[in-house]
């Protein structure tokens, strides 16, 4: 029988990567150096790479009455009164706001139960071990926030930007490393960087993404999570006049949902290709509101629904324009169409979330490995 101390870990990732979540699990009680592995960001990126298309399920986490629920996406049946909700997660003994997500990013979900005292969870819905984050006190209310992964250093961070209420006041800005577990204070950025709207932080390539609260502004704020600086992304430049406009994340893609005003309303969704570089913003789709039996009155709102994100399997997300997680997704696995019809009858819909973030599975700890995992 071979010696399996000699199998290279090189050989032994490979194999493991290829593994599901319940075997993994299993797994971590091998050896300390295992543990580490399986529990790392970097171990669920080489899973997401090495996975086949069919094997990468995307499931929606949504709170409904102060209960957590998850759900996968691709078995969401047709709207029904009675649909049932999905299945109920034992979650921590804490009260959540109606909009707690700050961000889902590699099977953790980021969550802000208080504004105010800005109490901040990092929990994974899978294996249940949750974080709760030290608070930052006497430092005005939350306003902005942020959560993603640093590949570099195999780090989570949150950033949190705080209004002081004070007359004059400005505006703080601090950051978290989940590896350091203390919060410190990032530089104000120059007013161009302080005009975003409220909320959180769309996370993609390494960087958290905020649209400008300036109507006439060129830019998407961002903020680069490894340097820990401020900066602009070109936002599209249509030849045309539309109402608003909404910023998404359309799977490794920025995107941005224009309300346009012609003979009827429509919503055109543009995607950014290649990262920070203007000339590659394209238009992606675009749909209108019309009447449906399929989708009942929720379609005469159609332009109120804007790309939440692209999900595994040729599933796009969108969610209701006014934050709530009245969520629809549409399979884009047949061909093209511009009939408004044809699109909304390949959506599934489901309601009665109050809020919902896309989320995969995995066993990624909030802890640093030579910490102590805390389950409920």
């Amino acid at each position: 029988m071979p010696n399996l101390t000699r199998i290279p870990p090189e050989i032994v990732e490979e194999i493991l990567v290829l593994l599901p979540n319940k075997s993994i699990h299993r797994f971590r009680s091998v050896s300390r150096s295992w543990s580490s592995l399986l529990v790392s960001g970097r171990f669920h990126e080489l899973r997401c790479k090495s996975a086949p298309p069919e094997t990468k399920v995307t499931k929606v986490l949504h709170l409904a009455s102060s209960d957590y629920y998850i759900r996968d996406v691709i078995r969401i049946s047709d709207y029904r009164d009675d649909v049932k909700p999905g299945t109920k997660l034992y979650t921590p003994d804490l009260l959540p706001l109606s909009n707690p997500f700050v961000g889902s990013c590699n099977g953790l979900v980021c969550l802000l139960l208080d504004y105010c005292s800005r109490e901040i969870v990092v929990w994974n819905p899978f294996t249940g071990v949750y974080r709760k984050l030290p608070n930052i006190s006497g430092r005005g209310w939350a306003y902005t926030y942020g959560f993603g992964y640093v590949s570099t250093s195999d780090d989570y961070k949150v950033l949190l930007h705080s209004l002081v209420p004070a007359p004059g006041g400005e505006p703080m800005f601090d950051i978290i490393s989940l590896k350091t577990g203390s919060w410190k204070q990032v530089e104000n950025p120059d007013d161009t960087y302080q005009q975003h709207k409220e909320g959180s932080g769309l996370f993609l390539n390494g960087a958290l993404h905020w649209e400008s609260s300036t109507y006439f502004d060129k830019k998407i704020i961002a903020f680069d999570l490894t340097k820990e600086k401020f900066y602009g992304v070109p936002k599209p430049t249509p030849d045309y006049n539309y109402r608003y406009h909404r910023l998404g994340v359309a799977g490794e893609y920025l995107c941005m949902c224009f309300l346009v005003r012609r003979c009827q309303e429509s919503n055109i969704v543009w995607v950014m290709k290649e990262y920070c570089n203007e000339a590659s913003w394209v238009p992606f789709i675009s749909y209108t509101s019309f009447e449906s039996d399929n989708a009942f009155n929720y379609v005469n709102y159609a332009s109120n629904f804007v790309p939440h994100s692209v999900l595994d399997g040729g599933y796009m997300v969108l969610q209701y324009s006014d934050g709530y997680a009245d969520i629809l997704t549409w399979n884009n696995n047949h061909e093209e169409s511009d009939s408004a019809q044809e699109f909304f009858n390949n959506i599934k819909f489901y309601r009665h979330y109050e809020r919902a973030t896309p989320y995969k599975e995995a066993l990624t700890s909030p802890y640093a490995s030579t910490e102590m995992d805390q389950g409920f």
